[in-house]
């Protein structure tokens, strides 16, 4: 079956933050004077966020949604078990690098928070395979 890949929407917020954290850490460091050791210290945990940022993707394929995040996540989930998608503005830790999530329902304890950039694509996607989730009223869908 056809293997669809949906990326993370990529707050502006987030890039900010990121920006101005790593952005004050490289001013001071060469304030105090260069360091190739103090430059690695630097470099390693930008890039290792920049690549997690750019690797959360959202995959369905044989009615299996997978929601990965580089080597650190890897769920998958069955689409006939999603019961609900509601709005989340949650600042937990997730697999989204937007604020704008949704909160996917798939067990009676189970859920995941996401933020596909093509939101109205992906809900329909999920709905042409399984027509009985719920979605929150709060979701605005075309």
């Amino acid at each position: 079956m056809k293997k669809t890949v949906y990326y993370s929407r990529v707050d502006w917020f987030i890039r900010i933050v990121f920006l101005l954290i790593f952005g004050f850490i490289g001013y001071e460091l060469f304030v105090e004077g260069f360091s190739f050791i103090a430059l690695l210290f630097l470099l390693i945990p930008l890039l290792f966020v920049i690549f997690i940022i750019q690797s959360i993707k959202y995959t369905i394929q044989d009615e299996i949604l997978t929601v990965s995040a580089g080597f650190l996540i890897h769920e998958k989930i069955p689409v006939k078990q999603i019961k609900e998608i509601r709005k989340s503005n949650s600042i937990l830790a997730a697999p989204a690098a937007s604020l704008n999530r949704m909160n996917i329902i798939y067990s009676d304890s189970d859920s995941i928070l996401i933020s596909p950039k093509s939101e109205n694509t992906f809900i329909e996607h999920l709905l042409s395979m399984n027509p009985t989730i719920v979605i929150d009223d709060k979701i605005h869908r075309v």
